[in-house]
Order: C-alpha cells, then structure tokens, then sequence
C-alpha cells in the first residue's frame, strides 16, 4: 500500500506531464469506447435489418439449390413444403417458417412487358418474418394477386384492382400464362429491388407454374435473442424429409453484405489500435523521462533497502495509477455517449440525403454491452502497463553509486 500512496503522489510531481498523458490516454479509452459501441450498433443495425428485410435468422433449402440459385432452378425445390414447414415451425425458438418459390417471370400490362424476378411468398407468414407487409404504398397485404414495386406501377400506370399477365417457363419446360389480380404496390426505398422484384402468394404461383406445394425455400424467423449460429447447428439433424436438404444460417444468403460489413470492421479496428498505439508510446515517452529524472531519488531508495523488484512495481504502479484518473476521466466523457447514442440513438434521415435509398430503419443505436465497457478497461490498462514496462525494467537496473554521484 505505501507503493501505491507513493505512485499517486509522484503523478502530480509533473503536473503538465501527467495532464497530457492522461488526457491522450483518457480520450484515447473514451474513442475505443464509442468505437466498440458503434461498431456493435452497426453490425446490429445492418444485420438486423438484413435479416428482417429478406433473409429471415435461418433457412430451409436443398443444398444443389443453393449453388444453382442464380438460376431460379424449378428442378430443385423442396417437395412437400406443408410438411416440411410443419416441422421447421414446431422446432424451439421457432417463431415462424414461411415458404419461397423463386423464378424468372414476365409481367405484362396493356402491351407492356417486363422481365422480373418472381418471388411467391406464403403472405400470412411471410409478415411475421420479414418487413414485406409494412412496406405497402397502395392496395392491401395478404389477398391473393400480386405485389409491385412502385417504380414499375407509376410507370405503367397499374392500381391495385388491375390485373396484370404473367408468362413463365414451369417446371417441365412449358411456357405457361396467366391472368393475376394487383393487390398492392410496395416501396423497399431500394431502387434493385422496388424496379426488378414483384411478389405473389404462393397459389398463384403453383398455378402458374404447374408446382403444387413446392417452394426453393423455407424461411425460419426465429424468436428474439436467440443466435442463428448456435440454433442451426443444434437444430440441424432434427429435420427429417429431403436428404438434399439443410439448414443454413442468414450469413448464407448474404454474403456480400457480411463481407462488406467485415472489411469496414477491419479498417476500424486498425485505426483504433493505432490510437492506442500512439497513447501507449506517449507514456512510455514520460515515463522514461521522469525514470531519468529521478535517478538520486531511485538510487536513494534503492540504498535505503527498496529491491529491484521494488523499483519495478513503483514505475509499474505510477503507470497503473495514471491508468486509473484516466479511466475516470473516459467514464465521465462517455456517460453523453451512452445517453445519445446507445439510448435516444441517432436520427439518419437528418443526416442523409433524402433520396438515399436506405430501407434497414431510420434511428440507429450503438450497442455498449457488457464486452464494449470490459474491453475499454482492460485496454486503457495494458496501454498503461505496456508503456510502463520499459521505464520500470530501466528503474531496477539503476546503481546506487552512480545514482548518487548525479548532480541534481
């Protein structure tokens, strides 16, 4: 304990020192802070959203499916989806499982034609999953018929109530043709899928395309909390029907997005490091300067009985000390932080442009859980016992005779 009344006692010897180091230090914990925090909301915000804008937490397909899907392949579906939905939904922590059929479609309307991805969905369960239903501008969700994006409807001057062709290739190669009533119009705010998707209930779907109860997929919206990771692979085996088939976490389904997610990580990551980087190397700096400055008083007390490994631990708790005021000062800068940004959140149609396609929500929220708070101390701490070390392996090699023989 007298080690530690001394280390506090010599930080306000070089008080402008002191200041300095324990302000790039403190700003230093206060930035790490509000990056992992950030960096939590984002993966958060952006996967979330994902999640419930299209991929649902996990998904039910044949394997052959998914490394043929840029295709829309009709020839690899799922067989027997009432079944296999009926499964999928009675696993726990299941809150939904809604079928997909994907396909190649041509919309036609008063002698205008369009080449479209054709998405049939299962409406009642498809709305507890995905954000689909929240996203009409016209018309009503759940009846049967068809849902267009809003660019093509103003284009074509198409209501809800108007009917519309489809003619598509089915399953054995025959193009088939059908009459399909608009039940609505949506706006994602994203202009790749509002322009070139167009949704239809499932029956539909089978009737056109000559598939009755087959989908490419199943889609399985688990209940909050739960990590799609752990659940797929607990779950996995417990499905009986398609050999083929499997279920495959959300990342599966969007990897371009992941990937994108991952490499913003990194850049982040390194530009925190270096921050540290830099706050460690300033105390090293200072440490070794008030170590060279003090070479009387060490070589005194090393005369006076205090070991090496003394020495070692008062350098060393000068630098935890320092530690400690600065982790007090980054705890009083980050409570607004935590206040804005992890509780009111950030309002992001103030700050983009207003015809910036951004369909994931309009308030963002940084995530402090218990891992942000932890890692900020742990690292303000290794910063300050890292830039110690130096200074203090230089104040156990210091000689008593030299030490004294120094003018003041």
């Amino acid at each position: 304990m007298e080690l530690w009344k001394w280390a506090f006692r010599n930080l306000w010897r070089q008080k402008k020192r002191t200041i300095l180091n324990a302000a790039a230090l403190s700003l230093g914990m206060t930035f790490l802070f509000f990056g992992l925090g950030w960096m939590g909301g984002y993966h958060a915000f952006l996967f979330k959203g994902v999640q419930d804008f299209d991929t649902g937490q996990a998904q039910w397909i044949r394997s052959d499916y998914l490394d043929q899907q840029r295709r829309f392949p009709l020839d690899l579906t799922l067989n027997n989806y009432d079944a296999d939905r009926a499964q999928l939904a009675a696993l726990p922590g299941v809150k939904e499982a809604s079928g997909r059929l994907d396909f190649s479609v041509k919309v036609g309307f008063e002698g205008r034609q369009a080449s479209l991805l054709g998405r049939a969905v299962d409406y009642p369960r498809e709305a507890k999953i995905t954000v689909l239903a929240k996203q009409l501008v016209a018309g009503s969700y759940g009846n049967a018929g068809v849902l267009m994006g809003e660019p093509l409807a103003k284009l074509w001057g198409v209501k809800p109530g108007d009917t519309v062709f489809l003619t598509a290739v089915d399953r054995h190669g025959a193009m088939n043709f059908l009459g399909a009533p608009v039940a609505g119009v949506f706006s994602f705010g994203y202009p790749t899928l509002d322009k070139n998707v167009i949704y239809l209930d499932l029956d539909t779907a089978w009737r056109l395309l000559d598939m009755q109860g087959r989908v490419s997929r199943i889609v399985v919206g688990l209940a909050p909390g739960l990590n799609p990771d752990s659940w797929v692979s607990q779950h996995s085996l417990k499905i009986a029907g398609e050999r083929s088939a499997s279920l495959h976490p959300w990342q599966q389904f969007a990897r371009e997005t992941v990937a994108a997610v991952a490499s913003d990580s990194e850049s982040f990551y390194i530009i925190l490091f270096v921050v540290f980087l830099l706050a460690t190397l300033g105390m090293l700096n200072s440490l070794s300067m008030s170590v060279h400055e003090r070479q009387r008083e060490l070589g005194t007390l090393r005369a006076l009985g205090l070991r090496d490994g003394g020495l070692r631990w008062l350098i060393l708790r000068e630098g935890a000390a320092l530690g400690a005021v600065s982790l007090v000062i980054a705890a009083i800068l980050s409570v607004p932080i935590v206040i804005w940004l992890g509780i009111v959140g950030l309002d992001l149609r103030s700050v983009l442009p207003p015809d910036l396609p951004f369909p994931f929500g309009d308030r963002f929220r940084a995530v402090f859980g218990p891992s942000v708070y932890v890692g900020t101390i742990l690292a303000g701490f290794v910063a300050a016992l890292v830039g110690s070390m130096l200074p203090a392996w230089r104040a156990s090699r210091v000689k008593v005779v030299d030490a004294l023989a120094r003018r003041t």
